[in-house]
């Protein structure tokens, strides 16, 4: 009974007008705050009724902090993904795994040129930025913004490549098709003895998934100068490599970059 007075009493003090008192240290306090949160409130019925049962109030776990993300030459343990530091001279660093995908050699998700989401087709008819018969203006280079993949997905600063980080990655690094656990693709060695994997994991038209295990297909952010519904991308298979214009509504992987 004397529990169910004092609540009647805590609670009445929530409804009166705000009073203080003074604490031992000369701090002060709303009148019926018990649990020295600067209010009054329903948290200080329970802490006024563990106080007098003589009760320790269990504390709320920290919450773990942000895992520190350090550059790396190549993926140190399974929990992906990594930056890795090919040495290039821009100091760009590089994500050790596509959008979408839990390891090097996962293939991950495939995106249309500006989406953030994936999608069972991808032509004209399902890309969002092509109404009317033309195609919409959603910028010259996109990385960093709304409809940057890597960024939506990861969040800032992770962004889609540029056609520059694609070429600075080609020009400054030493490339080999190679078999990984099972899947082909491209292996990127860094003077610093760095290694980079992209799977060739194909992409999506019309007639759905097609070429992958010989071929990949990697969106960079820029557009292609001599058509709007044209983007330039990332493309290899065994015999070459290089950045070309393919059609912006074609579904193909995207690997981020780490910049500040």
């Amino acid at each position: 009974m004397k529990y169910f007075v004092l609540t009647i009493l805590l609670l009445g003090s929530m409804t009166a007008q705000a009073q203080t008192v003074t604490m031992p240290d000369g701090s002060t306090r709303p009148l019926g705050d018990m649990d020295g949160d600067g209010e009054v409130n329903i948290s200080d019925v329970t802490a006024l009724v563990n106080k007098i049962l003589g009760k320790t109030p269990v504390p709320e776990p920290e919450p773990e902090p942000e895992p520190t993300l350090v550059p790396v030459l190549v993926c140190s343990d399974d929990h992906h993904p990594h930056l890795i530091d090919l040495g290039l001279p821009s100091g760009t660093l590089w994500a050790c795994c596509n959008v979408g995908a839990s390891s090097p050699e996962d293939y991950g998700d495939y995106y249309a040129w500006g989406d953030t989401q994936t999608k069972d087709v991808y032509n004209n008819d399902t890309y969002q930025y092509y109404q009317d018969g033309s195609y919409v203006d959603i910028g010259s280079d996109i990385a960093g913004t709304q409809y940057d993949a890597a960024t939506a997905n990861w969040g800032a600063p992770w962004q889609m490549p540029t056609k520059g980080d694609f070429e600075e990655l080609l020009n400054h690094t030493t490339s080999t098709w190679i078999t990984k656990n099972g899947v082909n693709g491209r292996e990127f060695k860094g003077d610093n003895g760095s290694i980079l994997f992209l799977p060739a994991a194909g992409s999506y038209s019309n007639g759905g998934l097609g070429l992958e295990g010989a071929r990949g297909y990697y969106w960079s952010s820029s557009l292609y100068e001599g058509s709007p519904g044209y983007a330039y991308c990332f493309s290899f298979r065994s015999g070459n490599v290089g950045c070309g214009d393919y059609v912006s509504s074609g579904g193909r992987n995207v690997r981020p970059v780490y910049k500040k």
